[in-house]
């Protein structure tokens, strides 16, 4: 499955009135929204041109991937030791810290 922030290259196939069609991993067709296109060098990428991206989200009911040219996902701590404010066990608000992994937390959520 894709999941959120994972790295792809997309490949522009056409322009929408909303943002931009084009398709990754060869055959698989996924969209750019407008708030989410970007320059790629100072230009705007041109049809046919193979850009990075990261999926925002995909639409479950036809599993249809969302990205986003933009580099959101840049981390202000780039050493992920001081980024890191808690640790495995950590109990924050009625909720527990089960797994990190990378810049991912997992959590147990009180009922």
């Amino acid at each position: 499955p894709l999941l959120p922030a994972t790295s792809v290259d997309f490949i522009v196939d056409k322009p929408l009135d909303n943002g931009i069609e084009g398709h990754i991993f060869t055959d698989k067709t996924a969209y750019v929204q407008r708030q989410h296109a970007d320059t790629v060098k100072g230009k705007k990428p041109a049809l046919g041109q193979k850009v990075r991206a990261r999926v925002l989200y995909v639409m479950p009911t036809r599993n249809t991937p969302f990205l986003t040219l933009r580099n959101i996902f840049d981390t202000t701590h780039p050493d992920l030791q001081a980024e890191q404010k808690f640790k495995e066990g950590d109990i924050i608000d009625n909720a527990q810290v089960i797994k990190i992994t990378g810049r991912s937390i997992h959590l147990k959520l009180d009922a």
